[in-house]
């Protein structure tokens, strides 16, 4: 691999899916192909150096063995490497898991140039991305009087980190960080931090 190339896994097991979205990132990265979950865990720890992972939720080989599972092991090895969960089949419910495990979510169908825009954003632009992300959560701590601890935790989740990697490295209990979202989203007016992150993001990456 020439020296720079991003590395990122694709795992998709609709060969026309799988196919176009290869050559959609090809020029933007170095793609590694999977289309079980059984070859999408042999790649994901053949390498060390992922820059992203795209991940099908539904592989055809039940829940224990959908892509969710297979992020839940990335996790284990990669646990700030950027994921975006891509489904036919989207619900509020995937949707939350995703977050819950520091992904991304893209529902089919998607345009290329909305895909290329994705991994743009998440490989090749990392400065400038966490920037822009930074600037809008701090345009959101200005105008709702968030405390610190409550900005971190939206800037945590606005740049994809896992729940449990935040209350690790800050040494907080899971209810602790629970009640520092309740009061966000209480001065926010927002339903959810899921909905919040969404307008960070849309503020910050258009």
């Amino acid at each position: 691999m020439v020296a720079g190339v991003k590395s990122v896994l694709l795992v998709e097991d609709d060969p026309l899916v799988r196919a176009a979205t290869e050559r959609a990132l090809r020029n933007y990265a170095s793609i590694y192909c999977a289309s079980t979950f059984d070859e999408g865990v042999e790649l994901l720890f053949a390498r060390t150096d992922w820059a992203a992972l795209f991940l099908d939720i539904n592989l055809g080989e039940g829940d224990a063995r959908d892509g969710f599972a297979l992020l839940a092991k990335a996790r284990i090895s990669f646990p700030n490497v950027p994921a975006v969960m891509v489904t036919g089949e989207a619900d509020r419910a995937a949707i939350y898991r995703a977050f819950e495990l520091g992904a991304m979510f893209l529902p089919k169908p998607f345009q290329t140039t909305m895909l290329i825009s994705y991994l743009k954003n998440l490989v090749h632009d990392t400065a400038g991305s966490i920037e822009r992300i930074t600037a809008a959560v701090d345009d959101v701590f200005g105008a709702y009087d968030l405390t610190d601890r409550e900005r971190r935790i939206l800037l945590s989740a606005s740049l994809g980190e896992a729940r449990n990697v935040f209350s690790t490295r800050h040494g907080i209990a899971e209810g602790t960080y629970k009640n520092h979202v309740s009061s966000i989203l209480t001065k926010t007016r927002y339903e959810t931090l899921f909905d919040l992150v969404v307008f960070v993001l849309h503020r910050a990456l258009g």
